[in-house]
């Protein structure tokens, strides 16, 4: 995508590079509001993965479909690298050129039409096609968008050597089990176990 300059590529780069250099997850990204994404303090604010289904209907001008419906608590993500935050404000600028009425509480992410135009909330469909497309343009093989997450973890903990507590960190895992789980998977544990136990077999 280095170098397009179509509001198709835009958002995918900016989409796919914060999901693959931070870890989110599906609910957690196309939750996200115009208001979330801090460009002065370099913070993005993501609803945490225990509270998305709490998180209200909202039309695409930003408007609560019930008005009496409370938004939950967001956690903050600090420390977003800066080559994701130069992908953002390019696909902020996109936004504000076709859309320059937007609300801050509208969503962050959009579906494009082959004319290049904004046309609704991004769904887990157009998420999902995305990544599919992308993934397909480059020759690399497909993936979920959860594959994607446990790509950007396993490829944290070969880089960190195996740094558990980093992982939990970067992943907001409660359980260190399940990282635990990537971990043993990423050094082929189970083949080596295996290969151990049936050294007796003839």
């Amino acid at each position: 995508l280095a170098g397009q300059d179509d509001a198709h590529s835009i958002r995918d780069a900016a989409l796919l590079a914060l999901m693959y250099a931070c870890g989110l997850r599906r609910g957690e990204v196309l939750t996200m509001r115009m208001r979330d994404c801090d460009l002065d303090r370099h913070r993005l604010m993501i609803v945490a993965k225990g509270r998305l289904a709490l998180v209200p209907t909202r039309t695409t001008d930003g408007k609560l479909v019930d008005p009496q419906a409370q938004e939950p608590d967001r956690e903050a993500l600090e420390g977003v690298p800066a080559s994701v935050w130069r992908l953002l404000r390019r696909w902020l600028a996109v936004i504000r050129k076709q859309r320059p009425d937007i609300k801050r509480d509208a969503p962050l992410w959009w579906s494009v039409l082959p004319s290049g135009s904004l046309h609704k909330r991004l769904g887990s469909d157009g998420l999902a096609k995305a990544l599919k497309r992308r993934l397909k343009q480059a020759k690399l093989r497909a993936c979920t968008t959860h594959g994607l997450r446990h790509t950007a973890i396993t490829v944290l903990l070969d880089k960190s050597n195996g740094n558990l507590r980093l992982a939990q960190a970067f992943a907001r895992h409660a359980d260190l089990r399940q990282l635990a789980r990537y971990d043993d998977a990423r050094r082929g544990l189970f083949a080596e176990g295996a290969k151990l136990v049936a050294a007796g077999i003839k």
